[in-house]
């Protein structure tokens, strides 16, 4: 039996040995006294505890006949218990000691008269399968007491309920303006209503089942990273928060916050910012030969890399959705080997040379980042070679790089100008892709120009190759000579070149008197000029006219 409900039988029990009778007369002189005792002191007892423990603590009942006492709201923790003190008072008419009182607590909602209760004490009546082994009705309707006790509490007991109490013909009534409020704690319930996306403000509602009309009302607050948002209007079941996310909120987690001061309990929600943003931070970056490590290029950057070497690009961007990639080269769409953000150059060629423009694109926008390549290779000279013609000394010169090199003939110290010509010689130059070619037609003044060379030139360096032009002796052909910057003469020595200027120049004299007494004799006995070539290649290249003998190399 509760604590709290007052044992009238004891009193009674007392009250009824006054038809008692005893063996002794002092017995029965003191039997009187101690009936008049206890019965009062029974009944200031059932008073006081009345007063005590049935005073109303919630709203009464506007029938002054009829009144009930419970908390207003009740919050329990799922699969918790629960016990809910209630005292229930009704008209003592129509009934005696020995009537039976039946209570019964309802859900608010359903018919009384053909729906089960939660909870009853009248074996009668049936009980819902959901409650029935979890809801009980403790407390004694006769002793008037409704306590009810909840156990491994469910969310689908939250709701309104409602105490019926039947006792007699007279006492029925349903105190339905005396009603518990039961309430599950649950998750709360984060919505968000269509798409987050930066920039644009939106509502996040944070809702919980309270129904109550009356109690306590849960307290809500909201936990973020960066969180800078108004709080817009609270309900008792309901907070909104208006949220204005950035690209930098996407991913971050949002907490709603419920606290029930009624029962001390503090819930919590949380969920995943999930923010779309048109791409940014697109960046490219480089893996060259074998290193492992990525390179970050700033937009717009030259890039330098030697022909033949592995290059991989990769391009980066943060966005969400993630976004569509493209490589373009000017007006050319690239096609990527294995996947859109990776262009793939295993041998970097002479014609990857180029502007490459990456671009990124979803739905909210797009961005572009570019890289300019510029391939280094060998410069390459072949020649010069030289063979006699109709026409004079014919000579031919090619060059690779990219872009293509310019040629330019230098005759001693003059430079020739390009596609020229005059009574003295014929330049003819032209290029096509990385290749350059020029030839020079020499019709005279191998005296007063001892040197000729080719000389290569590109925006990064220069090259040259020369031939000595030695009348009478074999004409040597030098090593190529790199150059940077202006292109400067490659002799093979000041000594050797004053030397072979004087022996030219000599020789070249006495070819000339020897022409003029062969003249005056006309021709040999064979028939032959008395004339050697001036000009041959220390390969042993035969570069003299034909007919004509080399001239014989000294030593």
């Amino acid at each position: 039996m509760p604590r709290d409900v007052l044992p009238l039988h004891t009193t009674f029990r007392l009250c009824s040995t006054q038809e008692r009778s005893g063996s002794k007369m002092l017995r029965w002189l003191l039997l009187p006294l101690l009936w008049a005792s206890e019965c009062a002191r029974g009944k200031r007892l059932w008073e006081l505890h009345r007063a005590d423990s049935c005073l109303p603590t919630g709203s009464l009942s506007h029938n002054l006949e009829h009144h009930l006492t419970a908390p207003e709201s009740v919050v329990v923790q799922e699969g918790q218990s629960t016990f809910i003190h209630c005292c229930v008072f009704y008209p003592s008419k129509g009934w005696s000691s020995s009537t039976p009182a039946w209570g019964y607590w309802f859900k608010k909602g359903v018919n009384i008269y053909q729906d089960p209760a939660v909870a009853t004490n009248d074996p009668r009546r049936d009980v819902w399968t959901d409650t029935r082994e979890r809801f009980q009705l403790l407390g004694d309707p006769k002793a008037y007491n409704c306590s009810l006790s909840i156990r491994d509490a469910q969310r689908t007991d939250t709701g309104v309920y409602f105490f019926r109490v039947q006792r007699g013909a007279y006492v029925k009534y349903s105190y339905q303006q005396n009603q518990l409020c039961v309430f599950v704690t649950e998750t709360p319930d984060i919505q968000i209503t269509g798409i987050l996306e930066s920039g644009h403000p939106k509502n996040i509602t944070c809702a919980v089942r309270w129904p109550c009309e009356q109690g306590v009302p849960p307290s809500f607050s909201w936990i973020g990273e960066n969180l800078t948002s108004v709080l817009g209007p609270q309900t008792p079941r309901s907070s909104v928060l208006t949220l204005s996310p950035q690209p930098r909120d996407h991913g971050t987690l949002l907490t709603c916050q419920v606290i029930f001061p009624g029962a001390g309990v503090t819930m919590h929600s949380t969920v995943q910012l999930n923010v779309s943003y048109a791409p940014q931070n697109l960046a490219i970056q480089m893996f060259q030969g074998n290193d492992t490590g990525p390179a970050a290029l700033a937009d717009g950057s030259s890039l330098q890399v030697q022909e033949g070497q592995a290059l991989r690009l990769v391009c980066v961007a943060d966005s969400n959705p993630p976004a569509a990639l493209s490589w373009t080269r000017g007006s050319l769409a690239l096609q990527p080997s294995r996947h859109p953000s990776v262009l793939e150059l295993p041998r970097v060629d002479l014609e990857d040379d180029g502007k490459y423009v990456c671009r990124a694109q979803n739905r909210l926008g797009s961005q572009s980042t570019s890289v300019k390549l510029v391939v280094w290779s060998s410069l390459r000279l072949l020649g010069p070679t030289c063979s006699w013609e109709a026409a004079g000394l014919h000579c031919s010169c090619s060059s690779w790089d990219w872009p293509a090199p310019s040629l330019h003939w230098r005759l001693g110290q003059g430079l020739l100008e390009g596609n020229s010509s005059n009574a003295s010689f014929t330049v003819t130059s032209s290029s096509a892709g990385p290749w350059a070619n020029s030839s020079l037609i020499l019709r005279e003044g191998l005296c007063s120009s001892l040197r000729l060379s080719c000389e290569a030139w590109s925006p990064r360096r220069s090259q040259s190759v020369a031939v000595l032009l030695l009348p009478g002796l074999a004409v040597m052909k030098e090593k190529p000579v790199p150059r940077t910057g202006a292109v400067q003469g490659a002799l093979g020595g000041a000594g050797v070149t004053a030397l072979v200027a004087v022996c030219l120049c000599l020789t070249f004299f006495m070819v000339k008197i020897h022409r003029r007494k062969a003249a005056g004799k006309g021709e040999s006995e064979d028939g032959a000029l008395p004339v050697t070539c001036a000009v041959c290649l220390v390969s042993g290249e035969d570069l003299c006219p034909p007919g004509v003998p080399a001239a014989a190399t000294p030593g």
